[in-house]
């Protein structure tokens, strides 16, 4: 009986020793705060949600599958970016061009799945050539090997 009460215990004392729910806001806001020293913008977080997506796509191409149908991503438009300026340099035009590169994406035959896969990651090199270099290393990962340096 003794050991069954210790137990319950111990039990009520491990769980009631937990941190404090302010306290758990505060460390995943220094945690966020780390991983995204410009904050979490719109923009930003759209960006971050089309680099998974296209990931996701990428594999899906290197094993020959289906890509099936890919997120709107027309927001990008409206999207409110980490600093307004990021708009500027013909932020429009860059991302028409890619909108326009996911439908050729989307609707491209299988054969030219990887080339048109390309012009996506393209057009999003190009867009954070002209403005926000930051996510340009993490854009270079995306292309497939077979394109690298072309």
């Amino acid at each position: 009986m003794k050991y069954i009460v210790s137990l319950t215990v111990f039990i009520l004392f491990l769980f009631g020793c937990e941190l404090d729910p302010g306290e758990t806001g505060a460390l995943q806001k220094q945690e966020t705060a780390a991983l995204n020293p410009n904050g979490d913008s719109e923009l930003a977080l759209l960006m971050r949600a089309m680099a998974d997506e296209f990931t996701a796509v990428k594999k899906v191409i290197e094993e020959g599958g289906e890509i099936g149908h890919i997120s709107d991503f027309k927001s990008i438009y409206t999207a409110i970016p980490t600093k307004e300026s990021m708009k500027d340099n013909g932020f429009q035009a860059f991302a028409q061009a890619f909108l326009q590169s996911v439908d050729e994406l989307e609707n491209s035959e299988k054969t030219q799945r990887s080339e048109a896969y390309k012009g996506v990651v393209n057009a999003c090199m190009n867009c954070h050539e002209a403005s926000c270099h930051g996510p340009m290393r993490r854009i270079e990962k995306m292309y497939i090997p077979e394109f690298v340096g072309e």
